[in-house]
């Protein structure tokens, strides 16, 4: 009985192979629908289907849409299953399904229609257009990458960079350039799409690359703890990379960085046209867009120095200016003296300081041990908030955790604070005030 079984199992598996080797074609064919995100019918779209496991002759079949979006795939192998790809004149679709055909000599019908709801160029770049084939990114000749969608303009630097060291390279491009905010990151973000789920004209394109991207926002943890956020493509959520007490860590890097402005702005044009005319002309400096202006220095070509430099001019018939009574020398000399003050300004205890260089404490002031405390054993850690000023004295101190005992830690603790020392933070290579958190211990072995 069981070598019967046998038997037929075998004679079952080798049966389509059997009638393909004698010229005899099982086949099934596939009825179905193609619509864009929307619903709409998808005319004169191909659709492909490749067989999974392949067999000789049944590996793949094709069929163009009608004017309804209707296919109809024939010569399929029966009940094997076929991924199915949709691809247009100038884009392919960036998700596949996966459909089985039905018995031999029947046609299936796929009840629910194949949406394509996100498509993709032959290079891999996002279709905002299925009409037209038209791609929401296009990487200009100076290597920018516009957004139609959004109006912006991006460069992407392919360096490791900390937060810091990303803001200044961005900064110093000037022309309008600066770090993208979370909100921007996110419109960036196309599940599916890519290898980092992110257009490839940005080059986050290896599995093996970071897919974390600075922004511009910042926030501020307990304990004097700075954050700096980016925003990761391939979570599609933001992270936070914690710092120092008084600054960001400089060893969280991000393997790629974005830099980002407006694509066009409206022209400005500062002018006054009065209703009365005159003899004097008054130059109108006409300021124009930002596409306008061409690439960052850093990465454009540097002009000649004697090249010249054409300036538009326009000239418009104005009233003379009033006549303006001059002072003498003598006069000037008279006025009182401006002195400017050169005070240190200090910040707030919830204000942000970006810093490159840290403050760190150099010298620990021991806190006076509460006598009553001592004497009963008792063990506290206070957390303090100390202001550094450029000199890297304590000017202020407040508690920033509670010891939660009444036997004066806390006061001990603020006490010694001021008698601390530490080196100043270093902002634009120049020594800044900025808020300091640090724990404080009590513990019985510093009594002995």
């Amino acid at each position: 009985m069981k070598q019967l079984l046998t038997v037929m199992g075998l004679l079952t598996a080798i049966t389509p192979f059997m009638l393909i080797g004698c010229g005899s074609r099982s086949v099934s064919s596939i009825d179905g629908k193609v619509i864009d995100v929307n619903g709409f019918p998808l005319a004169n779209v191909t659709v492909k289907a490749n067989q999974i496991e392949a067999i000789k002759g049944y590996e793949a079949v094709q069929a163009d849409t009608d004017k309804e979006g209707v296919f109809t795939l024939r010569g399929m192998f029966p009940q094997s299953k076929y991924v199915i790809t949709i691809e247009g004149e100038k884009w392919i679709a960036a998700r596949c399904d996966t459909i089985e055909s039905g018995p031999a000599e029947e046609t299936k019908l796929l009840t629910v229609p194949l949406a394509v709801d996100l498509a993709v160029t032959r290079e891999g770049s996002l279709v905002i257009d299925l009409e037209t084939g038209t791609s929401r990114f296009e990487k200009t000749t100076e290597g920018y990458i516009d957004d139609t969608e959004t109006n912006l303009e991006w460069y992407i630097f392919q360096e490791t960079m900390n937060w810091f060291d990303a803001s200044s390279s961005i900064s110093s491009l000037g022309n309008g350039w600066r770090l993208p905010t979370l909100n921007e990151l996110r419109k960036l973000y196309v599940k599916g799409l890519g290898v980092h789920n992110i257009d490839p004209l940005f080059g986050i394109n290896d599995k093996a690359q970071g897919c974390t991207v600075w922004s511009n926002d910042l926030t501020r943890l307990p304990f004097g703890l700075n954050v700096s956020i980016g925003f990761n493509f391939e979570w599609g959520k933001e992270t936070h990379r914690p710092g120092s007490r008084a600054g960001l860590n400089a060893d969280h890097t991000s393997q790629v960085s974005f830099a980002v402005r407006n694509l066009e702005g409206p022209e400005i044009e500062r002018q006054s046209v009065p209703e009365a005319s005159s003899q004097s002309p008054e130059q109108v400096v006409r300021i124009k867009t930002i596409a306008d202006l061409g690439p960052p220095p850093a990465i454009a070509k540097k002009p000649s120095v004697n090249a010249p430099v054409e300036v538009e001019r326009v000239s418009r018939e104005l009233p003379l200016p009033p006549t303006v009574d001059v002072k003498s020398a003598d006069q000037l000399q008279e006025d009182p003296e401006i002195k400017i003050d050169e005070e240190e300004v200090l910040p707030s205890p919830d204000e942000f300081i970006p810093v490159e260089i840290t403050a760190e404490m150099i010298y620990e002031h021991p806190p006076e041990y509460p006598r009553l405390a001592q004497t009963a054993g008792v063990k506290a850690v206070v957390w303090v908030k100390a202001l550094v000023d450029k000199n890297g004295n304590v000017r202020n101190a407040m508690v920033l955790k509670s010891s939660g005992s009444k036997a004066g830690f806390d006061e001990a603790a603020l006490k010694a604070a001021y008698k601390c020392k530490f080196t100043p933070a270093i902002q634009n290579g120049r020594p800044v005030a900025v808020w300091v958190g640090y724990q404080v211990e009590f513990s019985m072995s510093d009594t002995k």
